[in-house]
């Protein structure tokens, strides 16, 4: 009989559903018996809590395998606001590659491969320009950009509303908006793992993990010239994107990039 694992969506399951479902299917083919929850906390022996908002209340105190997903970047300033012990958990998950470093304190780093939960059967359109993928407020560069070109912002809407305005649009793009948010991997995978060009900008670090060679990197100098090449040119665009979607959905998939961060624990509660 399969073991079961329990995946806790801590707060906002708009924001992870994807990334639960990915989780769930993964641990599926590693023949696991893995349940998603979304209201209240489920535990099992082996368990898997996913937030973008710092540690979950856990009684550690029990035998069981608790992985803290964690979202965000790990920030210094964010983290004297909220200190976390990650030594209470079993390992706790980082989507950027700075916590190879970290594997001393049970930090370990797990990118977001492909999955068919970022991926969509909506046809693949150019009716819009360009697409801007931001966040609420008046960060960086956000307004500057919408006030100089003709961009689209994305509202708050999830599912298969957000994706299409994501597959139609001609450039899918995401600015600096606090240094919290340098790059977003949930962002890149929502959208090349869609085969949709990703216009990133530029942010003086190298925390964009397996996705750089597939990401258009930009600054203010250079944003124009980039956009209107992108747009202009739809045989490249369309190029790139296939080669881009093709090349994740064959070397990057999300099942090898978890079975590397906790294969070790799942074989041991096997």
């Amino acid at each position: 009989m399969s073991r079961k694992i329990a995946i806790n969506v801590v707060h906002n399951k708009w924001a992870y559903e994807e990334l639960a479902e990915s989780i769930k299917d993964a641990l599926i083919s590693f023949d696991f018996d893995a349940t998603v929850s979304y209201a209240g906390t489920v535990t099992e022996d082996f368990n898997i809590f996913i937030t973008g908002k710092g540690a979950p209340g856990l009684d550690t105190t029990n035998n069981r395998v608790n992985i803290f997903f964690e979202t965000d970047h790990i920030d210094a300033v964010l983290r004297q606001r909220a200190p976390i012990d990650y030594s209470i958990f079993t390992r706790s998950l980082h989507f950027f590659d700075y916590t190879r470093d970290l594997t001393d304190q049970n930090i370990y780093y797990c990118p977001i491969g492909y999955s068919k939960h970022f991926d969509t059967d909506i046809p693949r359109q150019d009716l819009r320009p360009n697409f801007h993928m931001g966040r609420s407020g008046n960060y960086g560069h956000r307004n500057q950009f919408r006030g100089k070109y003709d961009l689209w912002t994305l509202p708050p809407i999830v599912g298969a509303e957000r994706d299409e305005i994501i597959v139609t649009s001609k450039v899918n793009i995401n600015s600096r908006m606090q240094t919290l948010y340098f790059f977003t991997p949930l962002h890149a995978a929502l959208i090349l793992c869609k085969g949709k060009l990703y216009m990133q900008e530029e942010l003086g670090h190298d925390d964009y993990n397996f996705y750089k060679p597939y990401l258009i990197l930009f600054d203010e100098s250079d944003f124009r010239s980039k956009l209107d090449y992108w747009v202009f040119h739809d045989k490249e665009r369309h190029d790139f994107e296939q080669f881009v979607h093709e090349d994740i959905k064959k070397n990057h998939p999300f099942e090898k990039y978890l079975y590397a961060a906790i294969g070790d624990l799942l074989e041991q509660y096997r």
